[in-house]
């Protein structure tokens, strides 16, 4: 079997120091060749990027996008298209998809190689940018185009996210995109969402949110044992409801493992365990055995609902419990879409330590997702889109490209009315949706504003750059109001989980064959932990029979599959060697 050679943080780090130093860049290229100095076409502004294309040369881009299921307009006629043809000199043709079309477009693009210059948002992932982009070649290595002539802005975000780098370059060292970024620095939140009513609390005399496994159970059995009619309870008390499977991996990162973003909340997905500092995948591990005696014992106890695995299907259910004030614990999105008069009444629930981990950690979602968009290898104009790629993550198009240009200035081309401070000065209004034009401001957005769903963007500090640009001489971070529920979500989440988060995981890139040989094993693992998982916790099966699980896990190739990751992670595992660095804590 090949080796899959995994590009570390570590190993990144000295080329990113390589790529974005003085105005050097990688070796190597594809189409024209590398952007150094003397080969980018004397026809691009260097100096700025209006325009990019300089006037009397014309450029066409062709595109293939997607975009909200909403969208009614003439994409040509959306603000952020019509910029791009008149103030950056570079015309385009684009193709849209939508959420019920685009697999299917952009699967016949790939099998015909009939690719538009730029991909943007047809949900490309690590499999396809190396199955395509290192296979095939089809994608452009888009670090071969790196440097601080062409791409400074790209150059500079880069240079200061690492995470960035690592979650978007193949095993060939190269990357074929670079992920939208967004704002991590103002009440971030970890990757559960479980959430705690104090009025219960209070009641149950529970003074602050448990920090142990055991106690958490505890307040469980204290809530159950509560009066209905004390808590404004209309059926049977559930002490927790679960809408989502987020309680899941709030007992994982209890049990010591945090994995890749959203990871699978069976344990199937390969994750850090915090204690050994190594890779494992939790279905198979000893620390298994602690996540099912946790849930045999809430279901037994009718601590968790008895149609625990069939309610979080079904949203709509969960959510009625909610409504009628039944559960003191709420496993949803955000307290204020299930209870909208009572979400004040709700925080967030504190990581946990267990019997097997004595290490607290929230999975911090992390502020750069992987991919948004590619280029192909056989486009005309290379140095044009890297040029064009790098204005999209200017900072000011960090808060330009959702919400438009400044009311009153050449940039809103007549086109739409654009944005200007609300009455407090510490916000903005959109004149069109003021003038009722549009039913809100997402609408406005999609059928005004944007070219893609999730157009190429770094938003990193653009509430500050928008206040700026909006005159506004020292702006400030707003306050969070509570009475918002949003906002109210986000304080609340906060401050039950800062001071745990770590770091979670970037993507394994593995090659075709190791990422075939993975799916095949994680299929049949996968259906087996589900389905022994569930007899195991309803009683259907003892958990004296936990040994025998494990037996049968091997049996169907489960240290070969561990064996694929550890692998894949092996340099960044190496590389890791400050794991202080790991930890991430907020001011």
């Amino acid at each position: 079997m090949k080796k899959t050679i995994f590009i570390t943080l570590g190993f990144l780090l000295l080329l990113s120091s390589m790529l974005f130093a003085g105005g050097g860049q990688a070796s190597g290229g594809a189409a024209s060749g590398t952007a150094a100095a003397g080969s980018i076409p004397s026809y691009i502004n260097l100096d700025g990027y209006r325009p990019i294309v300089k006037q009397g040369t014309n450029v066409t881009l062709s595109m293939m996008i997607r975009r909200e299921t909403i969208a009614k307009s003439d994409i040509n006629s959306n603000w952020m298209p019509q910029f791009i043809k008149r103030i950056l000199n570079v015309n385009l043709t684009i193709e849209e998809t939508f959420a019920d079309t685009y697999q299917e477009r952009r699967n016949l693009a790939l099998a015909s190689n009939d690719l538009p210059d730029i991909m943007i948002n047809q949900s490309l992932g690590p499999s396809d940018l190396v199955r395509y982009g290192t296979g095939e070649k089809m994608f452009l290595p888009l670090s071969d185009y790196f440097s601080n002539q062409l791409t400074p802005t790209i150059n500079a975000l880069l240079k200061d996210n690492p995470d960035g780098v690592a979650f978007n370059t193949n095993p060939d060292g190269k990357m074929y995109t670079i992920g939208n970024y967004a704002d991590a620095t103002r009440y971030p939140v970890a990757d559960y969402r479980l959430f705690i009513n104090t009025k219960w609390m209070a009641l149950a005399g529970i003074n602050a949110p448990p920090k142990t496994v055991d106690s958490f159970i505890d307040m469980l059995r204290k809530f159950k044992a509560l009066n209905p009619a004390d808590v404004g309870a209309k059926g049977k008390i559930t002490p927790m409801i679960v809408a989502n499977e987020h309680d899941r991996r709030y007992f994982l990162n209890a049990l010591g493992f945090v994995g890749p973003n959203s990871a699978s909340t069976w344990g199937t997905d390969p994750c850090i365990n915090v204690n050994t500092k190594q890779i494992t995948v939790p279905c198979g591990e000893p620390e298994w055995a602690e996540f099912l005696r946790i849930y045999n014992t809430m279901y037994t106890e009718g601590l968790i609902h008895q149609e625990y695995f069939t309610m979080a299907a079904n949203r709509a259910t969960a959510r009625a419990q909610f409504a009628e004030g039944n559960a003191g614990v709420c496993v949803d999105a955000a307290p204020y879409v299930s209870m909208p008069d009572s979400f004040k009444d709700w925080i967030s629930a504190v990581p946990l330590t267990s019997s097997v981990n004595q290490m607290a950690v929230a999975a911090r979602a992390p502020n750069v997702g992987v991919g948004t968009f590619i280029v192909s290898a056989k486009t005309k104009y290379p140095e044009v889109v890297m040029r064009l790629l790098d204005w999209m993550y200017t900072p000011e198009m960090g808060y330009i490209s959702t919400n438009g240009p400044i009311a009153g200035t050449a940039d809103t081309l007549g086109i739409v009315g654009g944005i200007q401070l609300n009455d407090a000065k510490d916000y903005f209004t959109t004149l069109d949706v003021t003038a009722k034009k549009f039913d809100s401001d997402w609408d406005y957005r999609v059928n005004a504003i944007a070219l893609s769903q999730e157009t190429p963007r770094n938003t990193n500090g653009s509430y500050i750059n928008m206040m700026k640009a909006l005159g506004v001489p020292n702006p400030q971070l707003r306050e969070y109001n509570l009475n918002d529920g949003d906002d109210n979500y986000y304080v609340q989440c906060y401050n039950g989980q800062n001071g745990y988060f770590y770091t979670c995981l970037p993507p394994a890139f593995l090659d075709l064959q190791q990422g075939t040989r993975a799916a095949d094993l994680r299929s049949a693992i996968e259906n087996h932990v589900k389905a022994e998982t569930a007899k195991f916790v309803v009683g259907q099966r003892p958990l004296s029979e936990i040994p025998a699980y494990f037996a049968e896990l091997k049996a169907m190739g489960f240290d070969e599959y561990k064996a694929i990751y550890t692998e894949a992670y092996k340099n960044y595992m190496a590389n890791r060697t400050d794991w202080s660095t790991y930890r991430i804590d907020y001011k």
